[in-house]
């Protein structure tokens, strides 16, 4: 019976230390202004390049990830010269500044779990090299291409009911419905 309780110990143990290595956090931080810029316009949202900074290349492509999302949260999201040219309109952000303060925990929560990667999609198809990784005073600058679900983000946003409906505004009666 001593034996059957180690090994039982032992699996409880590994179960307890995989699922601790595995769950990852983020960290949404808006002491700066992501530099964030739209490339184009995709088949289902936006193409979008972000650049994070961190101690390492892993940790900036995570950070270019938040900074992308939160772009498109708080800040809007510019375009790039090359895509102004081709007629690409600048994307309002979503929510205003203030919306972050009012309503803080869900937003750090919705960071903090990773539920914003739903809504960004990686374009690059290998690891960013070049003028996309250098090394700076700050640790390593990673620029990376993504898709950003814009609409999806806006929908998820109304879903929770931090944002209205578009046609919330426009409830009139229409004849012959009730």
């Amino acid at each position: 019976m001593n034996r059957y309780t180690c090994i039982l110990t032992a699996l409880i143990l590994l179960l307890l230390s995989d699922n601790a290595v595995s769950a990852k956090s983020y960290k949404l931080k808006l002491d700066h202004t992501p530099k964030v810029e739209m490339t184009g316009v995709a088949s289902k949202g936006y193409f979008i390049k972000a650049w994070g900074t961190a101690s390492n290349a892993d940790k900036a492509i995570d950070q270019a990830r938040i900074d992308a999302v939160a772009a498109a949260l708080f800040y809007g999201i510019e375009p790039s010269r090359s895509a102004r040219g081709n007629g690409v309109a600048p994307l309002p952000s979503l929510m205003k500044r203030s919306d972050y303060d009012s309503n803080k925990a869900f937003f750090d929560n919705f960071f903090k779990k990773g539920s914003f990667l739903q809504y960004i999609n990686d374009v690059n198809s290998s690891y960013p090299t070049g003028q996309d990784n250098v090394k700076t005073p700050d640790g390593r600058r990673v620029g990376i291409e993504f898709t950003i679900d814009y609409d999806g983000l806006r929908s998820f946003l109304q879903e929770n009911g931090l944002l209205k409906k578009l046609n919330d505004h426009f409830n009139y009666p229409v004849p012959g419905h009730q």
